[in-house]
């Protein structure tokens, strides 16, 4: 019935033809793709890079090194973003569906500001996280909605299934960027492909602000995956002025036939 799930453009013709049914719409959508993605443990490690292709379930866990581990278990969370999509305008084959994700992504987390320390978090409820085995206790990705301690790695996991939902190709990329001011950051982003096997860089964490408005940094990488890139951009700062800050994205495989550029292990 919702045969192809790796096709943005029959996505949209069935989204809106089962406009009155959106429940079951996701959740045969979620059933397909659990399907083809069996029980991943996929792992986030700051010194070893990963690049990860496939829908994160929701028993699968998701470990930042010297943090803690997460789960995305919130099953609601795909039916939300459905009906989000449909108070927008009517879905079309065009790069606002990158907007809706990163503008839904930072309605659940907050909008960053007055943003709460991330270890602050796990420090609090250090009896549950901290002096607990690191390989069994999980945070579900509920407690961190409104708290504004979501980074990139959080934001980049939901995006990878919210991409998979809509019929991206989609591949989680634990990589690092380098800035002006800071070199190697550790840093979660997505890469997508379309049917004509062209790759595209797509980070919804680093907003882009252009005319008083926020989107999502989205980058053509060829139709091979590439080891770095380098992209200019102008981010405004509290002040109000603008910068122009020079960041470099390095993408942990060289090929699209590398080895790590697979479907994660099944348990």
């Amino acid at each position: 019935m919702y045969s192809d799930i790796y096709n943005f453009k029959e996505f949209i013709v069935l989204f809106n033809f089962y406009a009155d049914d959106v429940k079951e719409f996701c959740d045969s959508r979620i059933k397909l793709l659990e399907k083809k993605h069996p029980h991943l443990s996929m792992y986030n490690d700051e010194e070893t890079y990963s690049f990860n292709k496939g829908y994160i379930q929701e028993t699968s866990m998701i470990h930042v090194k010297h943090i803690g581990n997460f789960r995305l278990d919130d099953k609601n969370l795909y039916e939300e973003f459905f009906e989000f999509l449909h108070q927008k305008e009517k879905l079309k084959a065009d790069p606002k569906i990158f907007t809706y994700i990163m503008e839904f992504v930072y309605q659940k987390f907050g909008d960053k500001k007055n943003k709460e320390s991330k270890i602050g978090f796990y420090i609090a409820n250090n009896e549950r996280f901290l002096n607990t085995d690191q390989e069994t206790d999980v945070v579900s990705i509920n407690e961190y909605y409104q708290r504004n301690i979501a980074t990139s790695i959080e934001i980049g996991a939901i995006a990878q299934n919210l991409l998979m939902l809509i019929g991206f190709e989609s591949y989680m990329v634990s990589g690092s960027i380098d800035t002006d001011k800071q070199q190697g950051k550790s840093h979660t982003f997505n890469i997508i492909k379309n049917k004509e096997e062209e790759y595209f860089l797509l980070d919804v964490s680093i907003p882009i602000k252009s005319n008083n408005k926020n989107y999502p940094l989205l980058m053509p990488i060829g139709n091979n995956i590439i080891q770095s890139i380098e992209i200019d951009y102008n981010q405004t700062i509290p002040k109000g002025d603008k910068e122009n800050i020079n960041i470099r994205y390095t993408i942990p495989i060289m090929e699209k036939e590398n080895t790590k550029s697979k479907d994660y292990p099944t348990n």
